[in-house]
């Protein structure tokens, strides 16, 4: 609810220096730390079927590797895809495809804002 803070889990990963920098901290595996109102949990590495109930059990996944991305449409939870830039623009071929087939069905003008 609103003013209740939010609890963001943050997998071991890439993310970990940038989100440090930005908020002047210091992640460290299996530490939760404080931000204001945001509880920053630092999460280790773990396996994939773990991941996914994890991803499973949250309220928005922001992910970015196609796996992560799957675990997550298949979870059925809302989620942001921060997609990996690939050599020759695959990525963006994957992108289309996936846009393709989540707009099958939608009114034209809705299914624009996709493609």
């Amino acid at each position: 609810a609103y003013g209740q803070g939010a609890h963001l889990l943050v997998p071991q990963g890439r993310i970990w220096p940038q989100l440090s920098a930005c908020l002047n901290i210091q992640l460290e595996a299996g530490r939760t730390q404080a931000h204001g109102p945001l509880q920053i949990e630092a999460l280790p590495f773990t396996d994939q079927d773990t991941f996914a109930d994890l991803v499973a059990g949250v309220d928005l996944a922001c992910v970015r590797g196609e796996d992560s991305f799957v675990m997550a449409l298949m979870a059925g939870v809302p989620l942001l895809w921060h997609i990996y830039n690939q050599e020759d623009g695959a990525h963006l071929a994957k992108l289309d495809a996936f846009c393709q087939d989540y707009t099958k069905g939608m009114r034209p003008a809705l299914a624009r804002v996709f493609t």
